[in-house]
């Protein structure tokens, strides 16, 4: 049995000191995250498009984060830790993930002194704790804001176990405090299964520890009078007894997951390998995971699940980890490889693919609590059969520097490819992992940053691997209706939604391509099945009111957006397409301010800083204009109505203090370039801006220049002021704007 204090435990002043180590060490490796933003990839659907969880921890999003199977399973703790983000930080994504960092150093330190305390060997669990800190298969549950129930679920696993141990230490002794000990641990198992219930495995581990470090049982073994007579204290059948409430837990929450997943697994037919496939992968996955440990090189977010597998790579990774099991049950005297093998095997349970839930073959996040014990057997392994080298301290020390320095170098290295979704996809191309999911989101993400060519080639990268498949017809959908090719659109995103009814994305597509052929009442249709299907999503209901508004039902398109709002009072196109609705009505106070909350909340949005210094020009206010040109050429400089616009207010205005002639002339002669002269409009302000400049003689030749084009156009209008501007530059007059 453990002693209530292990011998070797060390001073208190040298755990500090190496608890002080692992943070900085930690710190160093993931420091760049609190500068990461949100991802597409499930970062949108968990915070974005949920409104429960944008507005913090209310009644009503406690209550619904206790009963939904969003996301596959039931974990309402994981929803109100971020409901509780979001109350603190709200949608700054950059506490988010300091808070991500936070639990992993937690985790690293309850790793730390847990081994300390059940094994007394402080630089063994020292070892194992930085091995946990620092190895690259950690990153995706450290930088993924998605995975926050990771991290969650094992910090209070870590938690159980501790308070286990101290169980352990006091019921040998027969103190009271052994119950208040044994009730922590089952709270703290129950506070991480409602985190996430990948955890259900911990009473098989808690029986492994009893093996082996607390060596409270002397074999692993049942025998039927042993459960009839109760068994003696030292052995399996007892242990099992004592930790009946676990266990209990355990078939609870396995229920509550096989039925959470029944309802929250909507991933189309086509991701969702066969039982055969599935149960083939089990040993490759198995392998796969013991040699990313080893050898941590070209990890990705995503490795998709094969269509098959062939009889040597099942054969091969079966023989595998037979032979590691046959040394493992052979070496009886090191009983920390059994501990490690098994707690590898068995916690990995869970995800390892029976049940499969996504497309992955195997994720590195599955490995942040097994690899645990991977690293436990192999620390203690190589310090015990290393007794009597010569300079073992200086060579073992040396090595597991070498070790952990690799590991910090790759990790670090490893995170950066968190920093927004582009690089994450690129990388995971890279490394060689194709996949339909991969060429959809990565054309999604290409297209929302305004590359409409790059998403369309990743998006036909993902027809081609599936042409009658979801993702890749809609996503070529988006890209035509981006392209303005609505009629195109339409074929695609039916082809979608043939493939999967319920997909509330391809829908709300449909919708828009339907609006913009002119077909409003299907467009309407089409949008409301997406908000049926898929509620609580700001952009559907913006396109809604887009219809209306097009349609011209006033009301019902500002309802839409005041819905839209109510979601997300920061959602800019809301703002701005309720100012557009405003200025319809000749409302130019409303118009102004919901242009203003447009321009605050999506401040690289063009067309919002043209429209809003359109506005600030009907209402008088100069400087406002000019400031919002300014801010809009600042994004870029090459909108030609932007350029034309700033250099007629620069060079007419009537107050000198407004004026700049020199800057209005390369402004305005920036914006005919762009438009290769065959704009009228911008030709005049050019002979404006020369006029105000002082160059008298290019503002006649311009002039009549503007004059010749309207004539060409038919310009009437234009043809007579041009004319009228044409005399009064003769006679070395600039023009000056009437208030």
């Amino acid at each position: 049995m453990i002693s209530p204090v292990p011998s070797k435990t060390g001073s208190a002043r040298q755990a500090f000191l190496i608890c002080l180590g692992l943070a900085a060490a930690t710190a160093a490796v993931y420091w760049r995250v609190g500068g990461f933003g949100f991802l597409h990839y499930d970062d949108v659907d968990i915070f974005f498009s949920n409104i429960y969880v944008r507005q913090g921890l209310t009644w009503e999003s406690v209550v619904w984060g206790a009963n939904t199977c969003f996301y596959e399973y039931w974990h309402p703790l994981m929803w109100w830790s971020h409901m509780l983000d979001c109350q603190l930080f709200g949608m700054n994504a950059g506490p988010h993930h300091v808070v991500n960092l936070a639990f992993h150093l937690a985790n690293t330190l309850l790793v730390f002194g847990l081994f300390r305390r059940m094994t007394g060997r402080v630089w063994r669990s020292a070892t194992v704790a930085a091995l946990f800190a620092l190895h690259p298969l950690h990153v995706e549950s450290v930088a993924w804001l998605a995975e926050r129930k990771d991290l969650l679920s094992t910090f209070f696993w870590l938690l159980s176990v501790y308070a286990y141990a101290r169980y352990v230490e006091m019921s040998k002794v027969q103190s009271p405090g052994s119950k208040v000990a044994y009730g922590c641990s089952l709270s703290f198992f129950l506070l991480g299964l409602l985190s996430k219930p990948m955890v259900v495995t911990l009473p098989f581990v808690l029986l492994l520890l009893d093996y082996w470090p607390l060596r409270r049982i002397s074999y692993f073994g049942f025998r039927i009078s042993d459960f009839k007579n109760g068994g003696k204290r030292d052995t399996s059948a007892w242990m099992v007894r004592e930790k009946w409430p676990f266990f209990g837990l355990t078939v609870l929450f396995c229920f509550t997951t096989w039925y959470s997943v029944k309802l929250g697994n909507k991933f189309p037919s086509m991701m969702v390998a066969s039982p055969g496939v599935r149960l083939a992968n089990i040993p490759v996955a198995y392998a796969r995971y013991l040699w990313k440990t080893i050898y941590p090189r070209n990890l990705a977010v995503l490795y998709p699940m094969p269509q098959e597998l062939s009889w040597w790579q099942v054969a091969g990774a079966t023989i595998i980890l037979l032979v590691i099991s046959w040394v493992v049950v052979r070496a009886r005297s090191a009983r920390y490889l059994v501990f490690g093998w098994l707690m590898f095997l068995g916690t990995l349970v869970p995800t390892i693919g029976v049940v499969q839930v996504g497309a992955q073959a195997l994720a590195d996040r599955y490995m942040y609590l097994p690899a645990i014990g991977l690293f436990a057997a192999a620390v203690w392994v190589v310090a015990d059969y290393s007794n009597r080298w010569p300079y073992r301290k200086l060579i073992l020390s040396g090595a597991a520097m070498m070790a952990l320095t690799a590991c910090a170098w790759l990790s670090s290295v490893q995170v950066q490819y968190w920093r927004n979704d582009i690089s994450l996809w690129n990388h995971c191309l890279a490394a060689g992992y194709e996949s339909v999911i991969a060429h959809h989101d990565l054309g999604r993400v290409y297209l929302d940053a305004g590359e409409p060519a790059k998403g369309l080639e990743e998006y036909q990268a993902a027809l081609k691997m599936d042409p009658d498949g979801a993702y890749g017809n809609l996503g070529v959908g988006a890209a035509m209706i981006a392209a303005d090719r609505p009629r195109d659109a339409t074929n695609y995103i039916a082809k979608a939604l043939r493939a999967n009814p319920g997909d509330a994305a391809a829908h709300g597509d449909m919708g828009v391509a339907l609006m913009n052929l002119g077909d409003l009442d299907g467009a309407i249709s089409e949008i409301s099945e997406a908000i049926r299907l898929k509620p609580g999503v700001p952009a559907t209901y913006a396109n809604l009111g887009k219809v209306y508004s097009t349609k011209g039902e006033s009301d019902s398109a500002v309802n839409c957006y005041m819905t839209a709002l109510k979601l997300d009072p920061a959602y800019g196109p809301a703002h701005y397409y309720l100012g557009l609705e405003y200025l319809k009505r000749g409302s130019l106070d409303n118009a102004t301010a919901s242009l203003e909350k447009a321009a605050e909340y999506d401040p690289g949005a063009l067309e919002i800083h043209l429209q809003l210094a359109q506005l600030y020009g009907e209402r008088h206010e100069i400087a406002k204009g000019i400031s919002e040109y300014r801010a809009l050429l600042r994004l870029n400089p090459n909108v030609p109505e932007a350029l034309n616009n700033l250099a007629w207010i620069l060079a007419t205005n009537p107050d000198a203090n407004f004026r700049d002639g020199a800057e209005a002339v390369k402004l305005a002669q920036r914006a005919c370039e762009l438009t290769s002269w065959h704009q009228t409009l911008f030709i005049g302000t050019l002979a404006a801006a020369y006029a105000e400049a002082g160059d008298f003689d290019k503002a006649v030749q311009t002039a009549q220049k503007a004059c010749d084009a309207a004539a060409a156009h038919g310009e009437k209008e234009l043809l007579q002021a041009n004319q009228e501007l044409l005399a009064q530059y003769k006679n070395r007059q600039p023009f000056r704007e009437k208030n």
